[in-house]
């Protein structure tokens, strides 16, 4: 059975939209730091950090337990602050799904 949907969610962060952009792209590794309950690191599998290609694994807590899931970098649109990814976890069967993330400056 596959399950087919889009979840959309606006989250305030206090920073502005270039430098989130800036630490989704090319430092997702700093992310650990931001939310060390959550995110407990994550590493360059594949490729070069900030490329359109690249892998990266990372290592989550998710309702207690520890995770670990694969993205693969589609698509980076510096202009507007955008990235793609298509995430890949194997909890329990494999699962696939896209992440679109956007930032923006509230104004």
């Amino acid at each position: 059975m596959s399950l087919f949907g889009k979840v959309e969610a606006d989250v305030e962060i206090k920073a502005p939209a270039e430098n989130f952009h800036e630490i989704v792209i090319c430092r997702p590794h700093h992310i650990s730091s931001v939310s060390p309950g959550l995110i407990q690191g994550c590493a360059l599998h594949e490729g070069d950090w900030g490329n359109e290609g690249s892998v990266i694994k990372w290592d989550y807590v998710h309702d207690g337990k520890a995770k670990v899931a694969k993205d693969i970098i589609e698509a980076i649109d510096k202009k507007n602050n955008s990235v793609t990814f298509k995430v890949r976890r194997s909890h329990g069967g494999v699962q696939e799904l896209q992440i679109h993330c956007s930032s923006y400056s509230k104004g």
